[in-house]
């Protein structure tokens, strides 16, 4: 099988890296919740104003709570732009990562350079992204040795909370080293993480994994592993009753058999997957698109593969009623 171009943060950058990126958000969910966190209903035009006001001098003067505060603020704005400005996302990313140094505060530096490493990684920009994801791992490794309930900037973090940090960081990591071809990194990195939503309980957060490992494998053909974890991604979504997940493993499974050139099952799948995202095609415009996609190669197959039946059949036609036998009679 040909090996697909790296995958998208824009659309410029190609389909399976959108398809990665808009999934990142479940590896990395946030504290104490590995499960699905949208960040798209941020008010970030209010959170702008409150912003606004900060400049070099306020930030120098400002007390310790009120710089938490500004930190707080400059994650929202970062979150709140990640899909949709990525000048402003990098912006008070780089504003946070600033302010938890200053602070010393772990979470905010993980949470920011994380941030950054992604925005890299959807650059195609892997050494950077490399750099920011160990800013984000050595301050997760700080933390980890700060015992369960001590207050840490106003809160403390259990072990679940570090758990949740890490696996979102090696779902990063994974992500980062399949688009490197490194695979057998990539899948460790993803058994890493996949260890930590399983040992958790965090059905969704198995299924995008699960997903993640599924489309690395298929764009190495390795088609039988991929199949049977597209399924795995299938059964834990059907088990979170998460009918996004439900229809992205769909999809995936629809894009496995059209490689098979199992046509039928692969209709099947795509059709299920579509009728989803056709309603909700303003939040998910872009796995409808390669839904789409998919669903227009498979019927171009089971035209060709019925164009050169036709043909079969007609030339067996030909040859029994036009046979040198038949026409001395």
């Amino acid at each position: 099988m040909e090996k697909a171009k790296p995958p998208l943060f824009f659309i410029y950058l190609g389909m399976r890296k959108f398809i990665i990126l808009a999934v990142m958000g479940l590896l990395s969910a946030g504290v104490a919740n590995a499960e699905y966190n949208d960040h798209r209903g941020y008010n970030v035009d209010s959170l702008e104003r409150v912003a606004a006001q900060w400049d070099a001098l306020s930030i120098e003067k400002a007390s310790v709570d009120e710089l938490m505060d500004m930190a707080v603020t400059w994650r929202a704005l970062m979150k709140g732009y990640k899909q949709t400005n990525s000048v402003k996302n990098d912006y008070y990313a780089r504003k946070a990562l600033g302010i938890g140094r200053l602070l010393d505060w772990e979470y905010t530096i993980w949470d920011a350079a994380k941030d950054i490493g992604e925005a890299f990684w959807g650059r195609d920009q892997y050494d950077s992204a490399s750099v920011y994801y160990g800013i984000a791992l050595d301050a997760i490794e700080k933390l980890e040795v700060v015992p369960d309930d001590e207050v840490v900037r106003g809160q403390n973090y259990s072990q679940s909370d570090k758990d949740d940090m890490l696996s979102s960081l090696y779902g990063a990591l994974g992500n980062l080293y399949s688009m490197q071809d490194s695979i057998d990194v990539a899948m460790g990195y993803y058994e890493k993480a996949l260890g930590i939503f399983k040992e958790y309980g965090w059905l969704n957060s198995c299924s995008v994994c699960y997903y993640n490992m599924a489309e690395t494998l298929l764009n190495e053909g390795r088609v039988d592993e991929a199949d049977r974890y597209y399924h795995e991604s299938l059964d834990y979504a059907k088990e979170a009753n998460d009918s996004l997940w439900i229809a992205m493993a769909l999809k995936g499974a629809g894009q496995l058999y059209m490689s098979q050139n199992k046509t039928a099952k692969a209709l099947r799948c795509l059709g299920e997957a579509d009728r989803y995202f056709s309603l909700h095609e303003d939040e998910e415009l872009f796995a409808r698109m390669e839904t789409l996609d998919f669903t227009s190669q498979v019927l171009s197959l089971q035209k060709r593969r019925l164009m050169l039946w036709l043909v079969s059949l007609f030339s067996s036609l030909c040859s029994l009623f036009f046979s040198p036998e038949l026409s001395t009679v």
